[in-house]
C-alpha cells in the first residue's frame, strides 16, 4: 500500500527559520533546511508519495471572522540573525522554485490552509501519514491516518512520535468523532477562537451526553444551558472556523510519487556530509535516501 506523507509546510518553514544561523544567502539556506527536514521525516515514515502544503492567500476563516488568527501579529519572533519571522513567507516564492526543480509536489490553495490540504488528503488517498503536531488535526484521524511529530522531545532530546487515533483519544479524553464539537466549545487562544467552555467541563459533558444538541436538551445545569444559548451564534461560528475541510481539489497520487534518485543526486551535492552519515546511522544499508 503506498504511504502519502503530507507536510504541514507553514509549520516547517517556521521550524527551520529558527534554525539556520547564518545571514549569508539566507534564502537558500532557509529552503535547504526546509528540503533536509521534509526529506528526513519522508524518510522516518517509509513515505512513497509526498506532498507538501501550505495556507492559502486569502483563507476563508478570515471573512467569517476578521479577529480569526489577529493575534498572531502581536506574537512574531526574531532569529538569530535579527530577522522578524512576520517576514517568513516572502521566501515562499524561492522554495516553490527549489520544490518544482525537484518535482516535489506543493499544494497552495487559495482559500484553504495546510490543515484542509492535509484532512482533504486524509479522505482522498489510502493510507497517510501527516507531518504535523496541530491538535486540530486530531478530528481526521483513523486507523489509515496518523500524525508524525519529529519535533517531539523526551528528557530534552529529540524524540519523534507518531499520533495515532488512539493517542489522541487518550490525550484529550474523548473519541475522535466528538472532536470538532470538543474544539467548538473550548475554542482556541492560539488561533484567537473563543472558548464557550472550559476543556474539562467540556470532555465530560460531551462523553455523558454525546453531542450539544443533547446537552442543549439533557443537562439538568442551568448554569451550562444559559452559557451554551447566550453564545449559539458564537458556537456556530466557532464550528465553522475550527472544522477542517475534506473537500480541497488535490493532485492524483502519481503525481505525488518520490523520484529518488533525482533527490538523492541533488540533496549529495548540497547538504553536509553530516546529514547522509545520520541517514546511514539509522537506515543502514540503504541504497536510496528514501529506501
Amino acid at each position: 500500500m503506498s504511504t502519502v506523507f503530507v507536510i504541514d509546510g507553514n509549520w516547517y518553514l517556521h521550524r527551520c527559520f529558527f534554525t539556520v544561523k547564518t545571514n549569508y544567502d539566507f534564502s537558500q539556506k532557509l529552503c535547504l533546511s526546509f528540503l533536509s527536514l521534509a526529506c528526513k521525516d519522508a524518510l522516518a515514515v517509509k513515505a512513497s508519495h509526498l506532498l507538501i502544503a501550505f495556507d492559502g492567500p486569502h483563507v476563508f476563516r478570515y471573512k467569517k471572522d476578521p479577529l480569526y488568527k489577529a493575534n498572531r501579529s502581536e506574537h512574531s519572533s526574531v532569529n538569530s540573525m535579527g530577522i522578524s519571522s512576520s517576514e517568513i513567507y516572502k521566501y515562499l516564492p524561492d522554495l516553490f522554485c527549489l520544490l518544482t526543480e525537484l518535482g516535489i509536489c506543493y499544494c497552495q490553495p487559495e482559500i484553504f490552509e495546510a490543515d484542509d490540504v492535509a484532512c482533504s488528503a486524509a479522505y482522498k488517498y489510502s493510507k497517510v501519514i501527516v507531518g504535523t503536531k496541530d491538535k486540530d488535526s486530531f478530528q481526521y484521524l483513523s486507523d489509515k491516518v496518523s500524525l508524525y511529530d519529529s519535533s517531539f522531545k523526551k528528557g530534552g532530546k529529540p524524540f519523534p512520535r507518531f499520533i495515532t487515533y488512539k493517542d489522541a483519544e487518550k490525550l484529550k479524553g474523548i473519541s475522535i468523532s466528538k472532536m470538532v464539537k470538543y474544539q467548538t466549545l473550548v475554542g482556541d487562544k492560539i488561533d484567537n477562537i473563543p472558548s464557550i467552555l472550559s476543556p474539562t467541563k467540556t470532555k465530560n459533558l460531551l462523553n455523558k451526553y454525546g453531542s450539544i444538541k443533547n446537552i442543549l436538551k439533557e443537562c439538568p445545569d442551568q448554569k451550562v444551558i444559559s452559557s451554551l444559548k447566550t453564545n449559539i451564534p458564537r458556537l456556530l461560528l466557532n464550528k465553522e472556523l475550527v472544522t477542517l475541510r475534506k473537500d480541497v481539489p488535490l493532485p492524483e497520487l502519481s503525481s505525488l510519487k518520490l523520484e529518488k534518485k533525482i533527490l538523492d543526486v541533488f540533496l549529495k551535492s548540497r547538504l553536509p556530509k553530516s546529514y547522509f552519515d545520520y541517514l546511514d546511522f539509522i537506515y543502514p544499508n540503504t541504497p536510496s535516501l528514501f529506501g
